[in-house]
């Protein structure tokens, strides 16, 4: 079963592999719950540009070692605002840490409907395994562990919980079976190639802190692609960026303050 998950995470973690310009890539690390939209905005620039995009998927955590460790990634779309400052802080980007979504979790499961328990709290009642990102590594997952404890019921649940490194691999884990149900992303059961599938539940977002989400250009984009991230960026802020965030389900950040 690990080797299988492992497979699919590598399947989905390079979404495009084409040469861009002077024998480089522009490359866009992004966080796993916003690959799908960040895929439709490299889409859109492609077509707009025609300079080639390669979108790298890890978790929040991962994306910001390898930056660390010298990976030529040009732009970083954080699952939050602390992985991009705690670069800014090291001298690795360039330029400020933008706010770019208000993300939200929701419950997901391939059954037909999920029973819970009643009240506010509401959880997964039996004795399935449920997946959650891994709260060190993914912004998802920290808020999903906030989530369970505000409810009272982090403790109880340990036994059940699998971790995945990041929201795509909570998806494999239900994907496969692994898991029952899980917490995830709301813009992952949006997604064209999910939506539709199973039931998912949203939780009120007054049960765990705010997901804002922050973009910065690293110092490699600055120094090889600074004006395709300063475009991919007027993209992003753009009427047609902001509306493709929106029907992912993202909160643009006006909204989420």
């Amino acid at each position: 079963m690990r080797v299988m998950l492992w497979g699919l995470m590598l399947g989905i973690s390079m979404l495009s592999c084409r040469q861009g310009v002077q024998g480089d890539v522009f490359r866009v690390a992004v966080a796993a719950n916003a690959r799908y939209a960040v895929s439709e905005l490299a889409e859109v620039f492609e077509q707009t540009s025609g300079v080639a995009v390669e979108v790298v998927v890890s978790s929040s955590g991962k994306l910001t070692a390898q930056i660390e460790q010298g990976a030529p990634y040009h732009l970083f779309f954080s699952a939050d605002m602390k992985y991009p400052a705690y670069l800014q802080e090291r001298g690795l980007t360039a330029g400020p840490v933008i706010p770019y979504a208000g993300g939200q979790i929701v419950w997901w499961t391939l059954k037909d409907t999920l029973e819970c328990t009643e009240g506010e709290g509401r959880v997964p009642v039996g004795s399935g395994k449920i997946a959650i990102a891994h709260p060190e590594l993914a912004p998802y997952g920290a808020a999903a562990q906030s989530y369970l404890e505000s409810i009272g019921v982090w403790e109880k649940l340990l036994p059940r919980l699998v971790y995945g490194e990041s929201i795509s691999q909570v998806s494999q884990y239900i994907l496969a079976g692994a898991a029952s149900v899980g917490l995830t992303a709301r813009s992952v059961v949006l997604a064209p190639e999910l939506k539709g599938r199973g039931f998912w539940m949203e939780i009120p977002a007054t049960n765990y802190p705010p997901i804002q989400q922050g973009v910065v250009m690293t110092v490699a984009g600055e120094e090889k692609w600074s004006r395709e991230c300063r475009a991919f960026l007027d993209l992003l802020h753009s009427a047609r960026g902001q509306g493709i965030l929106e029907s992912y389900g993202y909160l643009i950040p006006a909204e989420r303050d």
